[in-house]
């Protein structure tokens, strides 16, 4: 099992011995480079239009062609009696699922992921992203995001939350925003007049 716990819903799909641990990190350097990976059938890619988790969810099985994924860096963090935690710095489109299988087919058993944690996409990292809690404290003063972010025509108005004015909001998140022009900085540009 990768990062520490066991699945507790699912079908079993096969089972192996739990291998031994030594040289994995010379294991997970293998992986680093341009590699094809299949998506996995729970996933959005689609096949003649429609996404293949829907066709999975149907019981039918679609083939689908393997696509160039590169693995610039693979690292070991931490590691259990059964479990690995893995950081991978990868192209977009890469499945970590798929990964962690391969990871325990190459280890000589069978695993898969137990959890995902994305640290950065593009210019868009962890460290500067916002938790629901710190939105809500931003727009609303209170870190109940469940009643401060909650909106729609059938809430109750006892159950609403007075926002802030838009200027203090504008304000507390101006260090978290980022303009559209160095979110897009990696498209070309080009001016009209």
């Amino acid at each position: 099992w990768l990062n520490g716990t066991r699945p507790n819903h699912g079908m079993v799909l096969r089972e192996a011995p739990i291998p031994s641990l030594d040289g994995v990190e010379d294991l997970l350097k293998t992986f680093i480079g341009e590699r094809m990976q299949t998506p996995p059938a729970y996933s959005a890619v689609k096949v003649e239009g429609v996404p293949l988790y829907k066709y999975a969810r149907r019981g039918e099985v679609k083939e689908v062609a393997a696509r160039p994924i590169r693995i610039f860096d693979m690292r070991l963090v931490d590691t259990g009696p059964d479990w690995l935690r893995v950081e991978i710095h990868c192209t977009r489109g890469t499945y970590a699922r798929v990964l962690a299988d391969d990871i325990a087919v190459a280890l000589g058993s069978a695993g898969h992921l137990s959890a995902l944690r994305r640290l950065q996409s593009g210019l868009f990292t962890l460290e500067n992203s916002l938790t629901l809690p710190a939105l809500a404290e931003a727009v609303a003063g209170t870190d109940d995001w469940m009643r401060a972010l909650r909106g729609g025509k059938h809430q109750r108005k006892e159950d609403r939350v007075q926002w802030r004015p838009r200027v203090e909001v504008a304000q507390a998140l101006a260090p978290r925003v980022v303009s559209l022009e160095t979110a897009l900085k990696h498209i070309p540009a080009v001016e009209v007049g």
